[in-house]
């Protein structure tokens, strides 16, 4: 009997054993859901509750409750509806779906709840919900409304009076993070917030042992997008010469991202920028630099008759728990045609030179990139490799017009250039007081190209001998090699929590071998003459730099102050090796100070050293054009400037205003600079020397404010530059000087016309040997646009440009939309330029020569567009 009582009680202990049960919250595309509320209670009293949980990043949640018992859990997340399912313990699915809530009420609690503007330490994040209207089709659409953002035609975008530096999605790099292609290609109904990140730092360990003084944007993307592929395709045409074809595909899974972007047309679009290129050298080292891609630049319809332009992008990225693979394919094809005529005077003697040029530009590139960036808690690592392929294939004809005489010239140019850089760097956390950065990076660089220029008499007198002929050729071929590496390390000690050394070392190699040769030849009373010249040479260069720091970061103050001795060896052997060696001490400081979130004040100094390129090195005569000569010294050493910059910002967006002053100042005790020979009439003959002193000054100051919709403000800048030039073997000062004032004025209603005007005055002169030479200029933007009706649209907006007191650009475009009810197609009208005059003038103006030139620029273009989204 007492054997049955102690089984029964053993029997109804275990069945009420308590378990923890596991389960994860997923939505349709079985995309993890975060942050849903689970709430536990008992299935027959839903009153007692047991346990209130929430779910983590990748989903799953646990709950502790007792076997055999019934229990019902309660589901709450803003973005999907509420869900309730019951279980016995402890069979609780491992898999809960969610449905997404489409209702409209999750939009008015998040306009009424969330702030437009939240300001936490280095982050301003912007609630996109207050901004976007149905108007908006891509990301520069929406940034347009965004106060304290500046907008640069080129793409490039400024908050604060300083440059953004790379475009993120959901905390990872666009594209390589280039903002041109995010401004012009990502979706604006795709995004939630826009956070700008003014101290970004990728690493985790390295967080709060230095300031990067990066400043980012990144752009979080509504639930819904998270877990589906979406995308634009695009056609147009005039049905006569001009087109467009574009798709867009997005897909930006947590762990598995596609995107793809394709765009081939001759409206004057281009896909990539200087500033897209830029952001593809930095793969969050701290230590390197990925190298510049030479075909990066920005053509616009308004210098140039025509530009197609061919560009395939894709980008993959693969997330696992600790490591993130992203790779980087670009392919464009790009073409241009310029005709301009233009006056140049030269303000030594007054001689003149009146030309009619064609050039057509063809470009290709290739671009290959892959990263691996592994992060724990202890360790870091990144690994980059980039391969880059381009080909530069030009052709100039010009007819000169001189104060000597009529001539004309050609120039061909077929340049081929390669490229493949690695770098490996490792972040070890080695104590609670020592972290460590260590790395290496080596390339290969390779250069092939084959220039010919022709010409009639009167070529570089006194300079080629056998000049006086009747016609004449230089054929020039050049085969370039080059290997770098660099190996690096940083230490950061900590001293206190607040305090730490910053020990730094650099070491770098290059190794350059040139092979030249250049065949002239000429044609004098019928008979030919030719002659070659041959430039081999080896440029090698070592450099090391290692420094010591001081840096103290507390809640409202940073301060970093220190040195690093720099010393290098620079050999160039060009039939005779010549070497120069120096060593230096660069001491630097820098200062930041947040009073709060609002404000922050800004001073840095440092000098900056820059050695010469072999170019500069190479004693050879190159010609430059049918005008001028170009030589290079062998004794040249290195540039030293001392930088200093100070800045000020006030940006109380929550209070409707911001203020920012940008302001540096740099002296150079040492430069390059070039010995220029004015003897002859119309010829500049140009010899690289060092240059004893030169003065820079540039201030950029931005004041907005903000009255509900409508946003006004002024941008004042003011340049100073004063350098000392050698002409015919003696110095003279040049100072330029450029002041300019810009108000602006732009609305962002929803439901009436808005406007956008910018105003900009600007006064240009250059003083020079007791002569002035002044030439100013006004800008006038004006855009409009409004929804007619709930699916009509147009927009109309003008840049006209006057310099002294002539008109010459007035670039007027208009557009008509329609978009279907279901908003998944538009069909559009586009005119550009449909007022234009074909031309454009602009003037060019340095310390020799004043060149006023008349482009011919594209013509007007009416298009029509076909554009679906998905």
């Amino acid at each position: 009997m007492l054997r049955l009582i102690f089984f029964i009680l053993l029997l109804s202990n275990v069945s009420g054993a308590q378990i923890t049960v596991k389960s994860g919250l997923f939505d349709s595309n079985l995309q993890p859901i975060s942050q849903g509320v689970i709430k536990c209670t008992l299935a027959k009293d839903t009153t007692s509750i047991v346990n209130i949980t929430i779910s983590s990043f990748d989903g799953k949640f646990s709950l502790p409750v007792k076997k055999d018992i019934s229990y019902a859990i309660a589901i709450k997340h803003l973005s999907y509806v509420d869900t309730v399912i019951t279980f016995k313990a402890p069979f609780l699915p491992s898999k809960i779906i969610l449905s997404e809530d489409y209702d409209e009420l999750s939009e008015i609690v998040i306009k009424h709840i969330k702030p437009k503007i939240e300001i936490k330490s280095d982050t301003t994040s912007f609630n996109l919900s207050n901004y976007i209207d149905p108007n908006d089709r891509k990301l520069k659409d929406l940034l347009e409304k965004i106060p304290g953002l500046t907008i640069n035609p080129d793409g490039s975008l400024y908050f604060k009076g300083q440059i953004i530096s790379r475009l993120f999605v959901e905390g990872e790099p666009f594209f390589g993070g280039g903002t041109k292609i995010g401004i012009d290609n990502i979706p604006a109904d795709a995004l939630k917030k826009l956070e700008i990140i003014s101290n970004y730092s990728k690493s985790k360990i390295l967080k709060n042992d230095r300031r990067t003084n990066e400043q980012v944007i990144n752009l979080i993307l509504k639930n819904k997008k998270k877990a589906i592929v979406f995308g634009d395709a695009e056609i147009a045409t005039d049905f006569t010469a001009f087109y467009k074809l574009y798709a867009s595909l997005f897909n930006f899974k947590i762990k598995k991202q596609n995107n793809i972007i394709i765009n081939n047309n001759n409206l004057g679009i281009s896909t990539l920028g200087y500033n897209d290129y830029s952001a593809m050298r930095i793969v969050d080292s701290e230590l390197f630099r990925l190298p510049q891609n030479n075909l990066s630049s920005f053509d616009s319809d308004q210098e140039f008759l025509e530009i197609k332009d061919q560009s395939y992008l894709m980008q993959l990225r693969r997330k696992a728990k600790k490591s993130d693979w992203d790779f980087l394919f670009s392919y464009n094809d790009h073409f241009t045609l310029k005709k301009e005529e233009s006056n140049l005077t030269f303000l030594n003697n007054n001689g003149f030179d009146n030309t009619n040029s064609n050039t057509t530009t063809k470009l290709s590139d290739i671009y290959l990139r892959t990263t691996n960036y592994l992060q724990s808690e202890n360790k870091e690592r990144v690994f980059a490799l980039m391969f880059n392929f381009n080909n530069e294939n030009s052709l100039n004809t010009t007819l000169s017009n001189s104060s000597i005489t009529s001539r004309d010239y050609k120039a061909t140019n077929d340049r081929n250039q390669f490229i493949i850089n690695g770098l490996l760097e490792q972040t070890d956390k080695i104590n609670s007081k020592i972290n460590i950065t260590y790395g290496i990076q080596s390339s290969i660089e390779k250069r092939d190209s084959n220039g010919l220029l022709g010409s009639n008499e009167f070529f570089l007198e006194d300079v080629i001998s056998w000049q006086q002929s009747d016609d004449f050729i230089i054929d020039k071929r050049l085969i370039k090699n080059q290997f770098k590496t660099k190996l690096a390390v940083n230490v950061f000690y900590h001293l206190t929590d607040y305090s730490k050394l910053i020990i730094g070392s650099s070491n770098s190699f290059s190794h350059i071998k040139v092979d030249s040769e250049q065949f002239q030849a000429l044609e004098l009373n019928d008979i030919l003459l030719d002659q070659v010249f041959q430039s081999n040479y080896t440029n090698e260069t070592y450099t090391s730099d290692n420094g010591l720091s001081y840096f103290y970061k507390k809640s409202k103050i940073d301060v970093l102050v220190g040195f690093s001795t720099f010393f290098y060896s620079n050999s160039f052997d060009r039939d005779v090796k010549n070497t120069v060696s120096k060593g230096m001490i660069l001491p630097k400081a820098e200062l930041v100070y947040n009073p709060n979130t609002k404000n922050e004040f800004q001073f840095k100094y440092r000098q900056q050293i820059r050695l010469p390129s072999d170019d500069q090195l190479d004693t050879s005569l190159r010609v430059q054009n049918y005008y001028s000569i170009t030589q290079g010294d062998t004794n040249l050493s290195n540039t030293h400037n001392h930088i200093f910059q100070l800045r000020y910002s006030n940006i109380n967006l929550l209070k409707s205003y911001s203020f920012s002053s940008n302001n540096s100042y740099e002296i150079e005790d040492q430069g390059f600079n070039t010995k220029i020979d004015l003897e002859e009439i119309n010829q500049i003959n140009q010899y690289f020397l060092q240059r004893n002193s030169a003065r820079y000054f540039n201030s950029n100051n931005n004041f907005t404010y903000i009255l509900d919709k409508v946003e006004f403000g002024n941008n004042i800048k003011f340049r100073w530059n004063e350098r000392n030039i050698s002409i015919n073997d003696r110095f003279s000062k040049a100072i330029s000087r450029t002041y300019q004032y810009s108000p602006y004025l732009r609305t962002t209603f929803k439901s009436f016309p808005n406007f956008n005007l910018s105003v900009a005055w600007s006064k240009n002169t250059l003083e020079i040997e007791n002569e002035t030479n002044i030439f100013n200029a006004r800008s006038v933007n004006f855009k409009v646009d409004h929804n007619l009706l709930k699916h009509y649209y147009v927009k109309y907006s003008i840049n006209y440009v006057t310099l002294d007191s002539r008109k010459t650009l007035n670039n007027q475009n208009f557009e008509f939309r329609y978009t279907n009810k279901l908003k998944t197609m538009d069909i559009s009208l586009l005119a550009i330029n449909f007022l234009q005059s074909g031309t454009n003038n602009r003037i060019l103006q340095d310390s020799f020569t004043r060149t006023e030139i008349l482009n011919n620029i594209m013509p007007r273009r009416l298009i029509l567009g076909i554009k679906y989204f998905f």
